[in-house]
């Protein structure tokens, strides 16, 4: 997403498994789940534009495109925001509360407030 300067405002970093790197991996690895076919590791909103819906409308696009692709076990790890005052800057992945508004579920907690979060994604048709 590009503001009226043409700089970026935000995007969501997705790609499959083997491609992309994971926070908190020693506790991941010791429970692993189900192994993913996509995953989203990283939404971002500069901060100049952030609580305008950017994070969403970026998770929104890059479910689009892995739909796209034949779609599949879409895997994310984000923090939990409710009940707490989560810093913006550290919020490299959004929300869990985000992804649960895409139909996201918790699979297993990997952190103080990290979660690991699954969605099963059709292909678009």
């Amino acid at each position: 997403m590009l503001d009226e300067d043409g700089n970026a405002q935000g995007w969501a970093q997705y790609g499959r498994t083997p491609e992309l790197t994971i926070k908190h991996r020693r506790r991941y690895d010791q429970e692993p789940p189900p192994t993913p076919d996509w995953r989203i590791s990283c939404v971002f909103t500069d901060k100049r534009h952030r609580h305008q819906g950017v994070a969403r409308a970026a998770l929104a696009g890059a479910l689009d495109q892995i739909a796209g692709r034949g779609g599949g076990l879409v895997e994310a790890i984000s923090e939990v925001t409710a009940g707490r005052v989560a810093q913006d800057r550290f919020l490299f992945s959004a929300t869990v509360e985000l992804f649960e508004d895409h139909d996201f579920t918790r699979v297993r907690q990997v952190g103080k407030h990290a979660w690991i979060v699954h969605r099963q994604l059709p292909a678009a048709t």
